[in-house]
């Protein structure tokens, strides 16, 4: 960034009538959700960077953590039981609320379920880090 030539970058925003919204460093309340998955990405690249997998594993590791993050409410969360449930990621993607789908058949169950228990451990460990 120290290299960007800023004088041509604002010249060039300016033209494409660009608007500028900061966030105030002493209003941390402001940016709380940007700051949140922010913290969710550090959090996912520790666990992967301290427990290398393979690709196989990589991947289904990163799904786990997409569920669990595509779970979390966007918007407010009453506790009023009559209340309609919170909007989520997945009521959006999914076009409906999320539910389980079980995988199929598998030949060499014990190989399987010994790597499903180590990416289960990662993505444990992912949503008890943040």
């Amino acid at each position: 960034m120290k290299t960007w030539n800023q004088e041509r970058i604002g010249r060039v925003l300016q033209q494409k009538d660009s608007q500028w919204y900061f966030n105030p460093t002493a209003a941390n309340h402001q940016g709380g959700v940007w700051k949140r998955l922010i913290r969710t990405v550090r959090i996912l690249h520790s666990i992967v960077c301290e427990h290398p997998v393979k690709e196989e594993a990589l991947t289904t590791f990163h799904v786990e953590v997409e569920k669990l993050l595509d779970r979390r409410p966007i918007t407010r969360v009453s506790s009023n039981p009559n209340d309609l449930d919170a909007l989520t990621p997945n009521d959006i993607l999914l076009l409906r609320q999320n539910s389980y789908s079980p995988s199929g058949e598998f030949e060499d169950l014990d190989r399987i379920k010994a790597k499903w228990k180590h990416v289960n451990v990662l993505a444990n460990e992912f949503w008890y880090a943040g």
